[in-house]
C-alpha cells in the first residue's frame, strides 16, 4: 500500500534534536577528550588493571577472567570500525568490552562536537562521547584513563565481587582477593594530598608524618600534647597527621580519608588500615594510659569522620573535647590537666587566666574542694553542670569571674579558708556576706578591713543578728553606730518595722544616740512614748560599747554585759 502523501508547508525549518545528558563541546574540553582517545587507541593497556593476585576462588574462574579474555579481542580489532560498530550494539558480552568498544569507535571520529557530562559524588566528573550500548558510567570512565579515580568506575561490579583495585598517577593493578597494595601507591596517595609528608625509619618501620611530629612517638604508639591521627597500615607502613594540620582543612576540602578511600576500589578502608587518634592533655603523665571512656569517645569520632559525617575540620578539636570530657579524676583547664591534690598546682594552672594572687588563691581552694566531692564542667557564664563521676572541666575562655561565680554557693566558706582566715575572723566574714559579691576582686580587696572589722565586733558578747526581739534590735542598733557609723545605724531604725515593739527598740536607739530630730514622723505615738522610757538604759548600753572598744578587758565586757542585762530588764524581756 503506497504511503500517504507528505505535505510540507512553506516556511518549514528542519530542527535539530539533541540528547538529554550532552552538550557541545566546548575546545578545551574537544582537546582534552581528543588526547585521551588518542591514547586509549594507542596505548589501551593504560586503560585497564594489570592483574598481579590470585582471583579464583577454588578451581572456578573469576569473571574478570572472562571480561579480560573479550577486551583482548576488542583490543585486537581495535581499528576495525565495522566490527567496532557491531560490538558496541551486541546485546551479549561483556559490558566493560562493549564500552570499551564504543570508546573505539569514537575514537576514530573526525570532529567531536556533542560529548555527554558524566557526574559521581565519589569518583567525580568527566566529558565522554556516547557511542554504542555500552553503560554511560563505563564510557565516562574509559575515555578518561587519565583521571585516576574516575577510571575505577569501570571495574566496580568486580570490586563487588571481592577483587581490589588500586590506582595512582604511575599505575593502574589489580591485586584480586589480597588487600595488599602495591608498591608506590601509598607514596602517591600522600603526595597528591593536601598534606606535606616526611618519611622516617624507626626500628625498620616507615612511618610517614606531618611536620611537628616525633616519628619515635608514632612509632611506639605512644600519645603527647602534640597529637595525631595513626593510620596503621595492615602491610606495614605508618602514617601521622597532626592534629593541628588536620584542623586547617576548609570545608570545600576533601578529607583526607576520602581522598585515600577513592584511591582504591572498593573505597573501604579498615580492609586496609585501622584509624587511630593519639592526644592527652598538658601535664597527664606520659607513661599512664587514657580511660577506656576517651579512647572509645575517639574512636567514635573516627568513624563519623571515615563515614564523612564529620567535618575534617572540626575533628582534631572535637578529638580533644571527647578526652577532656570523659578524663576520670583532676582538673582540666585550657587543654592542660592536673591530678588537683595540691593547690599550689592548681594556682599555677590559674595564673595564665590572670587577675590577682588572692584571686587565683581562693579559686583554687574552691576548685579544689570540689573536686574532693565530684567533678563538673565550668561554663563561660559562670554556671556549674555537676557530674557525680569525672574530672571538673572549666571550659575554654572561661575567667577567673566565671570560675569563683560557679563555685561560690558551695564553697565560698573553702576559698576564705585558702586565704588563711580561720576562728572568729572567718565565722565573722560568712556572719557578715550576703549572696554572691557583685565584683569578686572588690570582695576580697576588702577582706582585710573585714578581717579588722570582724575583730573589733568579736570583742563584744553577743554578734550582730544573733539576738531575738526588741532587745536584738537595740543591741543590733548600737553595735552597728559604734563599728560602721551612726548613719549607717539610723538609716536601719528608721527603715519599716514589723510591730510596735521593734518600732519602740529603734526610737530607744535614735534617742540615746542623739539622732532622732525630724524623724519622728517615721514612729507612732505609742512607739516613741515605748521608747523614750527604753532610751535611758539604751544609752547606758552605747557609753558601755564605746568603753569596750577603746580597752578590750575582762571590767568593760562584764560592764557592757550588765548594760545588755538592765535594757532587757527595761524592756521586760529575759537578758540573752
Amino acid at each position: 500500500m503506497a504511503r500517504a502523501p507528505q505535505v510540507e508547508f512553506p516556511g518549514k525549518k528542519r530542527q535539530r534534536v539533541r540528547m538529554r545528558g550532552t552538550k557541545h563541546a566546548n575546545e578545551d574540553t574537544a582537546k582534552r577528550l581528543r588526547r585521551n582517545l588518542d591514547r586509549l587507541l594507542e596505548h589501551p593497556e593504560r586503560a585497564l588493571p594489570e592483574l598481579t593476585g590470585s582471583v579464583r576462588r577454588g578451581w572456578r574462574r573469576d569473571p574478570i577472567e572472562r571480561t579480560m579474555k573479550e577486551i583482548d579481542q576488542v583490543v585486537q580489532r581495535r581499528g576495525d570500525t565495522s566490527w567496532l560498530k557491531k560490538r558496541m550494539l551486541a546485546r551479549r558480552g561483556d559490558h566493560i568490552a562493549k564500552a570499551l568498544a564504543g570508546s573505539f569507535h569514537a575514537a576514530h571520529d573526525v570532529e567531536i562536537s556533542t560529548v555527554g557530562k558524566y557526574q559521581n559524588s565519589a569518583f567525580g566528573s568527566g566529558s565522554y562521547i556516547r557511542r554504542g550500548d555500552g553503560k554511560q558510567a563505563y564510557l565516562a570512565s574509559l575515555q578518561n584513563h587519565s583521571n585516576v579515580t574516575l577510571r575505577m568506575l569501570a571495574w566496580e561490579e568486580h570490586a563487588r565481587r571481592g577483587l581490589h583495585f588500586f590506582s595512582w598517577s604511575e599505575g593502574f593493578v589489580c591485586t584480586g582477593r589480597d588487600t595488599t597494595p602495591p608498591d608506590g601507591w601509598l607514596d602517591d596517595v600522600l603526595e597528591r594530598s593536601r598534606f606535606t609528608f616526611t618519611t622516617t625509619t624507626v626500628e625498620g618501620v616507615t612511618v610517614h608524618h606531618t611536620e611537628g611530629i616525633d616519628a619515635t612517638v608514632v612509632a611506639n604508639d605512644h600519645h603527647d600534647v602534640t597529637g595525631y591521627i595513626r593510620l596503621v597500615f595492615h602491610h606495614g607502613p605508618i602514617v601521622a597527621i597532626d592534629l593541628d594540620a588536620v584542623g586547617t582543612a576548609g570545608e570545600k576540602d576533601k578529607a583526607f580519608v576520602h581522598h585515600l578511600a577513592m584511591s582504591m576500589l572498593p573505597p573501604i578502608l579498615p580492609r586496609l588500615v585501622d584509624v587511630e587518634a593519639r592526644w592527652s592533655p598538658k601535664g597527664w603523665p606520659s607513661d599512664q594510659a587514657l580511660p577506656q571512656g576517651c579512647i572509645d569517645g575517639m574512636d567514635r569520632l573516627l568513624d563519623a569522620w571515615q563515614g564523612l559525617t564529620l567535618n575534617e575540620g572540626m575533628l582534631a578539636g572535637r578529638l580533644k573535647a571527647e578526652v577532656l570530657t570523659n578524663l576520670e579524676h583532676g582538673l582540666v583547664l585550657d587543654d592542660r590537666w592536673c591530678d588537683g591534690e595540691n593547690v599550689d598546682d592548681v594556682v599555677e594552672h590559674l595564673s595564665e587566666l590572670g587577675g590577682t594572687e588572692d584571686e587565683a588563691v581562693f579559686a583554687a581552694a574552691m576548685l579544689t574542694a570540689r573536686m574532693a566531692i565530684g567533678g563538673g564542667i565550668i561554663d563561660t557564664r559562670g554556671e556549674l553542670r555537676e557530674r557525680d563521676e569525672g574530672a571538673l572541666l572549666v571550659t575554654k575562655g572561661a575567667s577567673l569571674n566565671a570560675i569563683m561565680g560557679a563555685l561560690w554557693t558551695e564553697h565560698h566558706e573553702d576559698g576564705l579558708i585558702g586565704l588563711g582566715l580561720e576562728g572568729d575572723d572567718l565565722a565573722a566574714i560568712l556572719a557578715s556576706v550576703d549572696g554572691r559579691p557583685k565584683s569578686f576582686g572588690a570582695f576580697l580587696r576588702g577582706l582585710d578591713d573585714a578581717r579588722a572589722a570582724a575583730r573589733r565586733e568579736a570583742r563584744f558578747p553577743h554578734r550582730r543578728g544573733q539576738i531575738a526581739g526588741p532587745l536584738g534590735l537595740t543591741h543590733d542598733l548600737v553595735l552597728t553606730g559604734l563599728l560602721d557609723g551612726d548613719g549607717r545605724a539610723q538609716k536601719a531604725a528608721c527603715g519599716r518595722h514589723d510591730d510596735v515593739e521593734e518600732a519602740a527598740a529603734a526610737w530607744a536607739w535614735l534617742l540615746a544616740a542623739e539622732r532622732h530630730t525630724g524623724q519622728e514622723w517615721h514612729f507612732e505615738p505609742v512607739a516613741r512614748d515605748r521608747g523614750g522610757a527604753w532610751s535611758t538604759a539604751a544609752r547606758a548600753l552605747i557609753e558601755a560599747g564605746k568603753a569596750l572598744l577603746n580597752e578590750e578587758d575582762k571590767v568593760h565586757r562584764e560592764a557592757f554585759e550588765t548594760a545588755l542585762s538592765n535594757l532587757a530588764a527595761t524592756m521586760g524581756v529575759a537578758a540573752p
